[in-house]
């Protein structure tokens, strides 16, 4: 039985008639009573009412009705992993997370902008000798399937002398990325995030506390919006999808309701995402605005912008922007 199925049935003695339609349920709102088609839940674990604006988690949605918490993994549509064994990547996941924060270099994280505070609370660590050990002792074929070791049971290169950035949802690390000095892109792990239960937005548990967030390519550069808004700079965090070229229906799901603000590089890729990712967001998100960097021939990035022009000019940008 799949976590939609569980909810359907949870949920049928409070919302009578709820009913599946497609990959989401719908009903009546149990907050403002609006008709059977306004409350809509969706794989991701999220639900909102299109008549009185109600959103959240559904896990908050389940104590608010007064209802037993149920077994849910969140999902996004394309994640074709059997729902048990993501649950069991993941836990490998917040194991090596645990083991490679205790090794965090601090150094290169403040190089780039982060503080003590943000860096212990983004549990970044680092890639080393005692992750690689503990991966050792995994289960050899879960630990190919979560992308941890090759065939050949060689740790994976995003687990070896990397600065590593692990994806949070729900609280549950579903993903690990990582840069490596000299190396000038990010590192992954092993296979595709479709079978491991990968996709997902960075730093999209932080959707649960605003209406409006920047959509943005590469991880440092949310994390360092996303501290500028912790620390009330900014009027909103960012996401980030891991790179300008990258899409999946589970990023639209996420921003359903949202006001999105398209904060991508100013580089040819960058712009020619802000089209795409624009019109993939019509009809999804409530509204979509684009950040206009500053003219100038250098190449202007969001942690780059908010580094060396500060927060108040960062947030005159996302005050002018303007609606595609």
């Amino acid at each position: 039985m799949n976590h939609l199925t569980t909810l359907e049935a949870c949920l049928q003695p409070v919302l009578p008639n709820i009913r599946r339609l497609g990959q989401e349920l719908h009903s009546a709102c149990p907050f403002c009573q609006a008709g059977d088609d306004r409350f809509v839940i969706w794989p991701h674990g999220t639900y909102w009412c299109r008549q009185c604006g109600r959103k959240g988690r559904v896990e908050g949605l389940l104590h608010q009705l007064g209802m037993e918490p149920v077994a849910f993994t969140p999902s996004q549509p394309g994640n074709d992993a059997d729902p048990a064994l993501v649950a069991g990547y993941r836990d490998l996941y917040r194991q090596v997370a645990e083991v490679a924060r205790a090794d965090v270099n601090v150094a290169f994280w403040q190089q780039r902008g982060l503080k003590p505070w943000a860096i212990s609370e983004l549990g970044l660590g680092h890639g080393s000798g005692d992750v690689t050990c503990l991966v050792g002792g995994f289960e050899r074929q879960q630990s190919i399937g979560a992308g941890l070791i090759t065939d050949r049971g060689r740790p994976a290169a995003v687990l070896r002398d990397t600065h590593l950035i692990p994806w949070f949802h729900c609280g549950q690390v579903i993903n690990q990325r990582g840069r490596r000095p000299g190396h000038g892109g990010y590192l992954e792990l092993r296979g595709s995030r479709r079978q491991r239960g990968g996709y997902g937005l960075y730093l999209a548990d932080c959707l649960d506390h605003t209406d409006s967030v920047m959509l943005t390519e590469g991880e440092i550069k949310a994390m360092v919006a996303w501290q500028a808004w912790r620390e009330a700079e900014l009027s909103m965090p960012a996401v980030a999808k891991p790179g300008a070229g990258d899409w999946h229906a589970a990023y639209a799901n996420l921003l359903r309701g949202k006001t999105v603000y398209l904060a991508y590089d100013s580089d040819r890729a960058g712009q020619a995402a802000t089209r795409r990712d624009g019109e993939r967001l019509r009809g999804v998100a409530i509204d979509v605005k684009v950040i206009r960097w500053l003219e100038g021939g250098d190449k202007i990035d969001l942690d780059g912008f908010i580094l060396s022009h500060g927060t108040e000019a960062m947030q005159r940008l996302i005050d002018q922007a303007e609606t595609m």
